[in-house]
Order: C-alpha cells, then structure tokens, then sequence
C-alpha cells in the first residue's frame, strides 16, 4: 500500500516538475531577446542624446540618468519595452561591475596623459586615499550625528560614507572634456576619480566586513588592507608588462591588438577579484591603464594604434551610455518605487548632499598644505572646481546595490538608505553640478584666452578666408560649376559669416592685407605663447617620426616627455638640451665599456656564446650599441626637427623680434645636441657607422610600405598582393631591428665606392682619386680653410666633425663621409674659398688636390652635374637676398628639394622654360617676356616663359613646386609664403618694365 501511495506521488510529482522546468525555459527564452533588445535600445537613445548634447551642449550623462529615470517610472506603461527594463533593473549588481567597470577604468587610465598624472601623483595619491578615509568619516558623522540616523552602527555609517564617497571617473571624464579645463586640472580630477575607486573600494570591503561582525585583530585588518591596495597595483603592473611584451611583438595586425588590451584588462580584473590574490580589482586595473598609457601606447604598432584606440573608444561609449541609462533605471525603481522611504529621508538627503559638498571641501582644504608641496599648483578657483566637480556615479551605485542584495547584512535600513542615498546623491551631483560646472568655471575665470592667442585665432581665420577665396576662384573657373548660386555656396559654407566676423573685429575691413600690431601685448605674454607653439610643433613633428618609423618607442617617449617638462615652464628660456643630456649615459663610462669589450676574458665569454647560442657579441657591446643607438636617434631627430620648426618661425604671425629671440633659445640646444653628435662621431666612428646603415635602410623600408599603401589605395594592386608584399616587408623589418653590425671604420676607398657623389665615377677616375690623396689630421678648433683666401685642395672627412660656417648666421656641420666643399668645387672666384671650415673635434681627412676634381668634372658630365647640385644650397645662404622662397628652406628641405630638379648647361641665345622655377648658377638670363634678367646666384620664379641665355649658362631647373614640410602650426604657411614670394616678384617685374619703359 504504501508503495503505492509513494508511486501516485511520484506520477504527480513528476509531471509539476516537468511543467515547472518547462515554463521556466519558456520564460526565460521571453525574456533573453528582451535582455539583448535594452542593450540596442539604450544605445539607440544614447546616440539620439548624443546628437543633442552636439546642438545644444547640455550634458550627456546627466541627460542619460533623466531618461532612465523616465523609462523606470513608466516601465508598466511601456510595453516589452518596459519588460526589457524590468528585467535589467533586476541585474545583480556584481555583473554590472564586472562587465562595465574594468572598460570604463582601464580606458580612462589608458588615455590618460602620463606625464601630467606622473608630475600630480602625489595630490593624486592625498586626494584618492587619505582624502577618502577623511571623507569617510566626515560622512559617517553627518549621518549619525547631524542627520540622526540612530537605527543605523557606526560600521555602517562608515560604509555609507566610503561609498558615498567614489567619484566616478566616467561622469567626471566626460565633463571636463566637455567644459574645456586645462589638462592639469582635467588629469588632477580624473586621476583622482581614478584612484579614489580603487581605495573607496578597500575602506567598502573593511568596514563592511566590520559591519557584518566579522572579528579581526587590528594587525589582520592592517595587513588585509595593505595587501588589497598594494597587490592590486602590482597586479595591474605585472599585467602591463605581459601585455605590453605580446603587443610590441604583433605587426600590422589591428584585431589581435585590440583583442590583447581586452584579453589582459580583464584577465587583469577577475585575478585581482577571483583567484587566490585576492586584492582589489580595480586598483588594479587603474594601474595596468596608467602602465598602457606610459608604456604601453608606444609597443602598439604606429599603423595599429588607431584602430585601438578606435575600438577602446567605442567599448567606453557603449559601456558608460548603458551604465548610466541603467543608473537612471535604478534610481527611478529604488527612489520612486521605495515604499519604506519615508518623507523626512527626502529632506535629509537633499540635506546631505549640502553636507558632501562642504566635506569635500574641508577634505581638501585640511590635505592643502601637502598639496602644495608638490605637482601643479592649485589656485583658489580651481578648488571650488574641485569640490563641485566631485560627481558621484555609476560605481557607487554599483557598490550600494551590492549591499542591497548582500545576505550577510542584518539591517534593512542600511541596505535601504545605502542605496538611497547613493541614487540620490548621483542624482543630484549629475543635475546639478554637473549641469552647473561650465558656469562656475565660466565665473571663476578658469580657462581664460590671453590677448595674444585671440590674435593668433583672428589671425587663424584671416588666413582660412584667405585660402577659401583662392579655392572659391578656382571654383568659379570649373565648367562644371557654372550655374552655381554663388552667393548661396558662401552662405551655406560659413564663409559669409567668417568674413563678417572679419570685419566686424578691431583688426579693420581689409582682410586680406591688413597686418596685425602686437605692440599691446606683454613681452612676457608674447614669449610665453611663441614658446609654447614652438615646443607643441616640435611635439607633433616627434610624433610624426614615430609614426613613420624614423624614431623607436624610447626616443619618442624621452622626447615627448621633454617637451612635456618645458611646456611646463614656457615663463623661462628654453632648455632642451639640459632636459635631453641628463638621461644619457657619460661619455667616460661608454669608454670604459668599450675598452672592456675588448678584454680577452670578455672576448672568450662571447666566444662561448657564439657558439652555444649564436649570441652576437658580448654584454658591453651590446650595451654600448644600444645605448648609442637610442642616444643617437634621439640627438638627430632634435635637431632635425628644430631646424624644421626654423620654417615655422618665418610664418608665425607675431613679432619678428621676439621670434628670433626664442629661436636663438632654441638653436643654443641645437649647437650643443651637435657638439654632442661631433663628440660622439669623434670617439665613437665605427658604432656611428652603424647606426647610419641601421637608420639608412630603416628609410628605405618606410618608403616601400609608403609606396604599397598608396598603391593599395589607388587601386593598382589588390588586397591578395598588398598582403603577401607587406610580410615581406615586415619580416625586413623583423630582421633589421634584431640585427648586429660590424665595427668597421670606413675608409676612403669604401667612402669612394659607397657615398652617392662618388657613385658615377668610372674605375680609372676613382684611381686617379686614390693615388692623389693624402691624408691629413686637424685639432680641434683649427681651420681647415678660411673664407676670403685661396684654397687648392678639396677634403672627404674619414673620422671627426667640421663646421664649414658660411655665414655668421649660418653653417653646415658634417661628419663621416662629408665633403669639404661642393661650393668650392664650382666657384668661379680664382679658386677662392665660399666658407670657412673649422674642425670641431679630431678630424681626419683625405685631401684631394683641387686641379684633380676638376680635372674629373671635365671628364665626367654626371659627376660635375651633382656637384653643382650640392653647391645650390652654400650660394642659397651666401646670397639669400636672391634666394626667393628657397631661403626659407632648412638644408634638408633644400637637398630634398634638389633631388627633384634637374641641371642645364645652356649656351648663349638658348631658350628654355621653367614651369616651376629654377635656380641659376652661373651667367646671366632674361625673361623673354618682360625683359627681367636674372644674374648667377638667383632663384628665378616659375612661369611658362621663353628665358633667353645671354650667355653661357649653369642653371637647376625644379621639377615640382616648393611644398616643404607642413606642421601643426599653421598648415597655410607655405601658400603664404609662396604667395608672397610670388607677390614680390611680380612688382619687382612690374618696376622693371617700368623702368625699361622710361629708359626708352
């Protein structure tokens, strides 16, 4: 019987379970389409919001948080939009904050800037940690005793206050980047939302554990704490360096790159929070950002690196409009919806969020005087900034609702209030402050425009009308155009208003040839701003080497920061030199390496590892080529791109005088980077070589994925091609950087065969060479040849550097392989030399008598072509005042162009035409059409006519137009100046037919 029984149970037991499992499948393949739906529903509206925030530049977030408030009170009436919205508001807070949060820290971390947040660490540091503690406190008071809330222990009064006092990075982030603050304060703020997180976090797990009534002795409480806050940054950095070692070794491969920031970001986060370890998570993905940024940004393959940040920037949107639509969502069910709630917590909240203002305040007013002893300093005005800039947000909600649903937790009211006044203050401090701060930054004053740099703006825009009406006449000239409304195409462009602004402002009507006055302004105010153009222009062009593969990942990083620390101090003169020269190794020291790696017990330990590890040379070679290597590369480039920012100074449009004095500034640097390079040429010849052949052919493979990409664009090859060619390539490249290069010093006769001027010599001239040289040494400071005197040798540099000075403003210093002098080679002064050339180090040199080059120049037409190739740039700087636009040039710029150009050799009554100009070299020419004659040493303008030789002729004929290098400062420069180049021409062409005119 009872079998029985037990068997008729069972029959009807079975069929309520399967029923029971099956409506619970039912139900949740309803709500699995509706969970995927709100999070293309939330994006939907958040793009929508976004658009707004554009036209009317209300806050993003803060629009965010209303929707989703919005949705959460109407959620009955919203349909399967509503259900959508129910079920998220459900969401068990541990997986909003461990889907969400490492992507919203570890991006802002990530772009953070690293030397900003570096040289504010420690304000970070007082801010993020004792400033939490302290505010901790001062809130757990306002509570218990201001607002009397007796049914709540002071444990949790604590806990209330570590998280009520978590800014949120994400809120914060997106505000200064709307309100335009200075990156020292943006980076001030952000870095302590960060940080504050993290150690916000730490007092959440101590006091809540207190809470709980879990007894622990203090030394475990101690030693509990110091292993959450410390092992989760070394955690974070042990991270970043895997990460940082995989990515710098993936080439050109954009998915597996940003796969690798995700794959360690969160790796990095449930380590931190799941394993063993057990320390805190996001203090740990804090650091691993902040080691991406310092480090990390640099391994990233240059052609990578934007589509990272491309798909980092996409994940933080997604995730920061989802978290705070939901935020919205679960204010609005916790808020609205709350029955236990009773009115007085209303006006006690409204009341608290006074008393979180006030005790920000005082957290920073009592960490003051630490905070001034270190980092940017921070004025009055900023500190109001501060303290209502604190905006709370999507983690402490997260944190509040963990308490909500944590078992553990006897009291009702803390998990209630917690999460009320959480949602309540992220409410408030969304709407309020964050609506409010661009006014009271607009108030205080803090970002203030200097009367200089809205001059350079007027001047900004006065050159963008300038190049729109240039456009606009070409426009008018297309055929395709012709019944363009005019008037209209003006209008609907902004050039209409432009110019209206234009004229308008105080710099009068005439915009095209007016010149701005800066006698007004403050010599200090002036010399600041041309400072610091000039060192972001030098930023940029640093950047841009990088970018093309002409500087590695640790000169970028030395010279960025470099700049970084002079635009720091733009009131003083700069310094760059000092700045670069403290981080490298004393010349001494490197000697004494050097002698050691000759040592026989050095040579028999590298003996030993060539042959078990094919290991190429020993430790102090190694050392030794890679520190040179790194300090040559950084050396070069400053100097490099110094002479670019030259070009710049001729076209910044403010007074010339206080131009020239910075530049002076800056070429004391450039004088002492290239008294370093001749030092360094001088002991160490063999390395620098090379270094040269390392960088030479790094060039070359550049200019090959140049060509391929630009073909690829084109469309004349396919992708199939593109990509078997670019592995190629890239294992070149692969082999290159791992290469090891013989100290071998170049001698004449490799200098004979290898350097390009000697390249078209036949085998019986480079003998004639050979037998004729001698060789002879210089000391430092000797002349080698002085301008002014007779000269009968010509000089190939085989160790050592010479400064061939051609005037006192100007000279070339050169090295291994330099030629001594083009100028001298082709002067029709009786054999007088052009320059005075003095050596600067040693100097070893091959002497060549002068009857013997030109001897070979008669023979060889190809070898006397280059050298009065070469020559163009010494007569550009003798005579300058004929030199047209070329003068402007650096001598990079000018050999660059040189390639591009081609050599006549006219005899009298020959015509010829020069589309893009010319340079003449010797004899006299003229103009056909306007009877302009033009005489040796002049730059002759491009125009399509007849030129006359009046006599015999050496001219260089440009293939293309002067377009040298455009930088960040001003990228109509160059039109200007050839414009005004051209301007000047044609009135001196003018005055010329007048003056033929009047002759007649």
């Amino acid at each position: 019987m009872t079998n029985q029984i037990e068997s008729v149970q069972d029959s009807h037991v079975a069929p309520n379970l399967h029923n029971f499992h099956h409506s619970a499948d039912q139900e949740w393949q309803h709500q699995e389409p509706l969970i995927v739906f709100f999070i293309f529903f939330g994006l939907f509206f958040g793009g929508i919001l976004r658009q707004v925030n554009q036209v009317t530049k209300i806050p993003y977030t803060p629009m965010l948080i209303i929707l989703g408030i919005i949705f959460a009170i109407y959620r009955d009436d919203l349909g399967f939009i509503g259900d959508s919205i129910k079920i998220w508001s459900g969401i068990n807070p541990h997986m909003i904050l461990f889907i969400f949060i490492p992507v919203l820290i570890f991006e802002s971390g990530f772009n953070c800037d690293w030397y900003v947040f570096k040289r504010a660490l420690i304000n970070i540091i007082l801010l993020a940690a004792p400033g939490v503690f302290i505010g901790s406190i001062f809130l757990a008071v306002c509570l218990k005793v201001f607002l009397s809330y007796d049914d709540i222990s002071w444990y949790g009064a604590l806990t209330m206050g570590s998280i009520l006092c978590a800014t949120d990075p994400v809120a914060v982030v997106a505000l200064l980047k709307e309100l335009g603050a200075s990156v020292q304060l943006n980076t001030l703020i952000e870095g302590e939302s960060l940080l504050n997180d993290g150690t916000a976090m730490v007092f959440y797990q101590l006091f809540i554990n207190l809470e709980k009534g879990k007894s622990s002795s203090p030394v475990d409480i101690f030693l509990g704490f110091c292993r959450t806050s410390l092992g989760g940054p070394l955690l974070g950095i042990f991270m970043g360096i895997l990460g940082s070692y995989w990515i710098r070794r993936i080439i050109r491969d954009d998915v597996l790159t940003s796969t690798v920031t995700f794959i360690v970001c969160y790796i990095c986060f449930y380590l931190a929070e799941f394993s063993f370890l057990a320390v805190s998570g996001i203090l740990s993905i804090v650091v691993l950002g902040l080691f991406m940024s310092a480090n990390g940004k640099t391994k990233i393959y240059p052609e990578s690196e934007h589509a990272v940040h491309t798909v980092w920037s996409f994940a933080q949107y997604g995730c920061e409009t989802l978290i705070f639509l939901l935020t919205g969502v679960l204010i609005g069910v916790e808020i609205v919806g709350q029955s236990t709630i009773v009115m007085s917590d209303w006006f006690k909240m409204f009341i608290f969020w006074i008393f979180m203002i006030i005790v920000r305040w005082l957290m920073i007013i009592i960490l003051m005087p630490l905070l001034r002893k270190s980092g940017y300093p921070i004025t009055r005005s900023e500190i109001y900034v501060i303290v209502w800039g604190g905006l709370r947000g999507a983690l402490g909600l997260t944190l509040s609702l963990m308490v909500l649903v944590d078992q553990e937790i006897e009291s009702i009211r803390l998990k209630q209030l917690t999460v009320f006044y959480m949602a309540g203050a992220a409410t408030l401090t969304l709407l309020v402050n964050g609506t409010t701060c661009g006014a009271l930054v607009n108030y205080l004053r803090i970002i203030e425009v200097t009367d200089v740099k809205k001059r350079l703006v007027q001047n900004s825009m006065r050159n963008m009308i300038n190049v729109c009406n240039d456009k606009l006449k070409k426009l008018k000239s297309d055929q395709f155009l012709q019944l363009a409304d005019w008037n209209k195409v003006e209008k609907i462009s902004g050039l209409d208003e432009l110019k209206t602004e234009m004229y308008r402002s105080q710099e009068g009507v005439n915009i095209s040839q007016r010149k701005s006055t800066y006698a007004a302004i403050n010599k200090k105010e002036l010399l600041n701003e041309i400072r610091f153009r000039l060192l972001r222009s030098m930023k940029g062009l640093f950047w841009e080497n990088y970018e093309s593969g002409q500087l590695s990942a640790n000169s970028v990083k030395l010279l960025d920061e470099v700049i970084n620390i002079a635009l720091d101090d733009t009131q003083n003169p700069l310094k760059l030199w000092d700045l670069i020269f403290i981080n490298f190794t004393n010349l001494s020291y490197l000697q004494l390496m050097f002698t050691i790696n000759n040592w026989i017990i050095i040579g028999i330990f590298k003996y030993f590892f060539q042959i078990k590890n094919n290991f190429q040379g020993s430790m102090a070679k190694t050392y030794i080529t890679h520190h040179l290597s790194f300090v040559y590369e950084v050396v070069s480039c400053f100097i490099i791109c110094a002479h670019e920012i030259e070009e710049i100074q001729n076209y910044l449009p403010l007074s010339k005088s206080y131009i020239e004095e910075v530049g002076e500034e800056l070429q004391n640097s450039v004088k002492l980077a290239e008294h370093y390079i001749a030092e360094l040429s001088d002991n160490f010849p063999q390395i620098i070589k090379s270094i040269h052949t390392k960088r030479a052919a790094n060039g070359l493979i550049e200019a090959q994925k140049h060509f391929l990409r630009n073909y690829k664009t084109k469309g004349y090859i396919d992708d199939t091609d593109y990509v078997q060619f670019r592995k190629r390539i890239d294992s070149k490249a692969v082999n290159l950087e791992n290469m090891q290069f013989d100290w071998v010093l170049p001698t004449f006769q490799s200098i004979l065969l290898q350097f390009p001027i000697f390249s078209s010599l036949t085998d019986d001239q480079l003998k004639l060479l050979q037998q004729n040289q001698k060789v002879r040494t210089f000391e430092t400071n000797e002349e080698i040849y002085t301008k002014g005197q007779p000269f009968r040798n010509i000089y190939v540099i085989t160790q050592g550097t010479v400064d061939d000075k051609i005037t006192d403003l100007f000279s070339i210093t050169l090295g291994i392989g330099g030629f001594l002098s083009f100028a001298n080679c082709v002067s029709e002064t009786d054999e007088v030399s052009s320059s005075t050339a003095v050596a600067v180090t040693s100097v070893k040199t091959n002497c060549i008598p002068f009857s013997i080059i030109k001897q070979i120049m008669k023979q060889n037409r190809v070898f006397e072509q280059k050298m009065y190739m070469k020559s163009m740039i010494y007569f550009v700087r003798i005579n300058p005042e004929n030199a047209g636009p070329l003068k402007v040039l650096n001598e990079n710029n000018l050999n660059d162009y040189c390639e591009h150009a081609e050599f006549f050799s006219l005899v009298q009554t020959q015509n010829i035409t020069f589309e893009h100009g010319a340079y003449l070299i010797a004899g006299q020419i003229k103009d056909s059409s306007n009877g302009n004659v033009f005489k040796q040493f002049s730059y002759i303008y491009p125009s399509s006519n007849n030129h006359l030789a009046l006599e015999d002729v050496y001219v260089i004929k440009f293939m293309g137009d002067i377009r040298h290098k455009v930088t960040v400062m001003d990228s109509t420069a160059e039109e200007k100046g050839y414009l005004k180049y051209q301007a000047e021409n044609q009135e001196k062409q003018k005055s010329n037919v007048i003056e033929m005119q009047q002759m007649h």
